[in-house]
């Protein structure tokens, strides 16, 4: 064998040897160890392990009854023809307690959302003034009067604006047009 691989089988027979006896002898107290660097000296310390079972063996449940080779049990298993019941024990009862609401402070509207139409063109046609709007996809004419898509309506048109009442709140809102030639 090379010196390097007989270095290496060297380095890992030791941990595995380590290793084994890490588990055969567990640290039950704490251990301090000094590692020591070419610098300085740093401790390692290890927290304290604690080997009490969370529920009782039977060699802790023979100290406790005092007899080798007694376990002991509750008293219902003692007796193994009492009588037992299967239902579950009753709710306890819980009175409740008032609880103070406060008064929900009013909501301010937010006010009308803002107009879904888009100026395409007007149109006047022997005085009366139409204009065309998109909702969209959908070209609607909007005349003085009407109402447009159940929510608005048209309560006035001039050459720069078209004035709407949103229907639900009976808020107004205006409609800029462009300037016509």
């Amino acid at each position: 064998m090379i010196k390097a691989e007989q270095k290496r089988w060297a380095l890992w027979l030791t941990l595995l040897a380590g290793t084994v006896v890490a588990m055969v002898y567990p640290v039950d107290d704490v251990a301090v160890a000094e590692v020591a660097t070419p610098s300085s000296t740093v401790e390692v310390v290890a927290a304290p392990v604690s080997r009490q079972p969370t529920t009782p063996s039977p060699r802790t449940q023979e100290a406790s009854t005092g007899q080798p080779g007694q376990v002991a049990m509750p008293a219902m298993a003692a007796n193994p023809f009492a009588p037992r019941n299967w239902q579950a024990p009753p709710l306890p009862v819980v009175t409740p307690t008032p609880v103070v609401v406060a008064p929900a402070l009013p909501v301010e509207p937010a006010g009308p959302p803002p107009l879904p139409f888009k100026f395409m063109g007007r149109l006047h046609d022997g005085g009366e003034q139409v204009v065309y709007l998109s909702q969209g996809e959908q070209t609607l004419i909007a005349r003085v009067g009407e109402t447009l898509g159940a929510t608005y309506k048209v309560l006035g048109m001039d050459a720069q604006r078209i004035e709407f009442e949103y229907l639900p709140t009976g808020d107004k809102q205006q409609l800029a047009l462009p300037a016509s030639e």
